[in-house]
């Protein structure tokens, strides 16, 4: 097995429900990305385009209602807080 191969076996969730709160990680990020709030990852700029956020963060919310019952309570009540604070951001974002 090569370096590469290794690398990305490491890397790989362990089941669905891992690989869905990487993927919550990950559009919450394009989110804050995206209402000009993070730096984009491979620009080092900050961009805004609501659209784009707005889909993230609908994304979120998708996943998020099909992954609550699978995750801890502790858990659920973390990613709902995140949810939250994006879409008050979002808010925020489209009134200016």
């Amino acid at each position: 097995m090569s370096m590469n191969e290794e690398m990305m076996k490491q890397m790989m969730p362990k089941n669905i429900y891992e690989f869905l709160k990487y993927l919550l990680l990950t559009l919450s990020g394009q989110a804050w990305v995206f209402m000009g709030l993070a730096p984009h990852p491979a620009t080092g700029q900050s961009t805004t385009d609501l659209k784009q956020a707005r889909l993230a963060i609908d994304s979120f919310e998708a996943v998020f209602n099909r992954l609550k019952e699978h995750v801890s309570p502790s858990e659920q009540q973390e990613l709902a807080n995140v949810l939250q604070s994006l879409q008050l951001q979002f808010v925020e974002k489209s009134k200016q």
